[in-house]
């Protein structure tokens, strides 16, 4: 309770003091005996309960004095829980928010939203909630221009925060992929140039999409370009390695099938396989000769 002291009109008296504890008392007794262990919910119910014990108290006072006194605790009293109810709003917006941003961040890794555009999904549920924070302070009566400056500085540090939370799951998917993919070689599933193939084509995307929320939140990228430019000249060498293995692997085997056939007349059907395999083999070299011209 506030101090018996309410201002110009002097003190309660002593009687009326203690016939308004001893009704408060009594609601406070209905409230501990409730058992109440969430916080927000025991702190409101603390004040409603003093509360109901005032105006209880003010119904029963027949000396209009010292009921007007009891009223300005009542008022005072009213202004706590109002004050309550607004924390516990803005509590409740905030909880939202986060629990909103996880969602947003869980349907990006289940593949029901796309990662390029989770950074505005992020800046759009702060701007809602936001929104409300504004609405519920108008509501409270609160001052509006104190809470809008507090806003307005929490948007450039939220934009910071959903920034680095986009780029951090993009490179954590990243790591993901290329973790599956050298599982699959350690597997035998692929090769040595389909891993390098598989991994290149990973980091492409993850650099392009890193490219586009870079330029979303209006950073630097040519960091990000530099890297781009050399991902499609490694793709270009492995393109070049991959050819060069299968055409080795052609001819030889061509020359293999030659060797087997040997001189036998029924086996003159294999070495013809064989010449035409060699000769291809001969033929794409000079393909993929001209084809390093044009790409280098």
């Amino acid at each position: 309770d506030d101090d018996d002291d309410d201002g110009d009109d002097g003190p309660m008296s002593t009687d009326a003091v203690n016939t308004m504890t001893k009704i408060v008392n009594k609601h406070l007794k209905t409230f501990y005996d409730k058992g109440i262990k969430d916080e927000e919910e025991y702190r409101l119910g603390l004040l409603e309960a003093q509360k109901l014990g005032l105006i209880e108290y003010i119904g029963q006072e027949t000396d209009e004095e010292e009921k007007k006194k009891a009223q300005v605790k009542l008022l005072k009293l009213q202004k706590q829980i109002d004050d309550e109810v607004y924390k516990q709003l803005l509590t409740s917006i905030e909880n939202d928010r986060t629990t909103r941003k996880e969602a947003a961040q869980l349907a990006v890794l289940d593949g029901t939203a796309q990662k390029t555009d989770l950074y505005d999904e992020l800046n759009k549920i702060d701007e809602e909630q936001n929104a409300k924070v504004l609405q519920a302070t108008i509501d409270a009566g609160k001052d509006v221009s104190a809470i809008t400056s507090k806003i307005n500085k929490q948007t450039i540090k939220n934009k910071q925060d959903n920034f680095k939370e986009t780029e951090r799951l993009l490179t954590e998917e990243f790591e993901r992929n290329k973790l599956i993919l050298d599982e699959r070689l350690a597997n035998e599933e692929i090769g040595e140039i389909q891993h390098k193939a598989f991994m290149l084509l990973l980091e492409e995307d993850y650099l392009n999409d890193k490219k586009a929320l870079y330029i979303q939140y209006g950073e630097n990228v040519s960091g990000i370009l530099n890297e781009l430019s050399q991902n499609e000249i490694d793709s270009i060498d492995n393109v070049k390695e991959a050819i060069s293995s299968y055409l080795s692997d052609l001819g030889d085997l061509g020359n293999a099938m030659q060797d087997l056939a040997g001189d036998e007349e029924k086996l003159s059907g294999l070495r013809k396989a064989g010449v035409v395999i060699t000769q291809a083999a001969a033929t794409a070299e000079k393909v993929l000769a001209i084809a390093t011209l044009q790409l280098t």
